[in-house]
């Protein structure tokens, strides 16, 4: 996380939003150390459901960059190629509740796809225990990818796909995001938040 921070700071990492630019820029290194170790204390929380599905609810994003189901809209539409995630209490998690909990909305099948390709490599790429642990709980060289959001996920890897994250580690995802689909990344984020994490 220290390095991450760095390399927000340096603008080696960007935030599409540049919000983690703007405040990592003003931390010093020993509060950059300190808010890591702070973080790497807190046990870790399952807090994604995620729902195989062929269709899903209208949403929008609020102004606090969160997308919430329109509930003026009650239709459905083709979940197709996305992954939906939605808070499951909208005032919860406004207040950034620490204990809010969200409903991931995947397409049918992603899950198992995903899992062939996160265990196996599905002929594409290498098993991403290789670097990231055996329960993707994160190693010496792979931070924890198990339990996060899949829109985040998918965000990271189109990142290394497309060379607009840079860095050390950066480097070592190129090759392996190299061959991956739109779809496969959509599978393989899809599986990742399904995983139960090391609690």
């Amino acid at each position: 996380m220290t390095e991450q921070l760095k390399a927000f700071a340096s603008g080696e990492r960007v935030d599409y939003s540049g919000h983690m630019n703007r405040m990592a820029a003003l931390m010093t290194e020993a509060e950059m150390v300190e808010a890591s170790t702070w973080f790497a204390s807190l046990p870790a929380q399952q807090f994604i459901t995620v729902k195989e599905v062929e269709t899903v609810a209208g949403t929008y994003v609020d102004n606090t960059r969160m997308r919430q189901i329109d509930t003026t809209k009650p239709s459905q539409e083709p979940i197709n190629n996305r992954i939906i995630e939605v808070p499951v209490d909208k005032e919860l998690v406004h207040k950034r509740a620490p204990v809010s909990e969200f409903i991931s909305y995947v397409p049918v099948g992603s899950i198992e796809r995903g899992k062939n390709l996160v265990q196996t490599g599905g002929g594409k790429t290498i098993p991403c225990m290789s670097c990231h642990g055996a329960d993707l709980s994160g190693s010496d060289i792979g931070p924890a990818i198990a339990g996060n959001f899949g829109i985040y996920t998918v965000r990271q890897l189109h990142g290394f796909k497309s060379n607009t994250r840079s860095g050390a580690q950066s480097v070592m995802m190129q090759p392996v995001v190299a061959n991956l689909s739109d779809t496969d990344m959509v599978d393989i984020a899809a599986y990742l938040s399904s995983v139960s994490i090391k609690l």
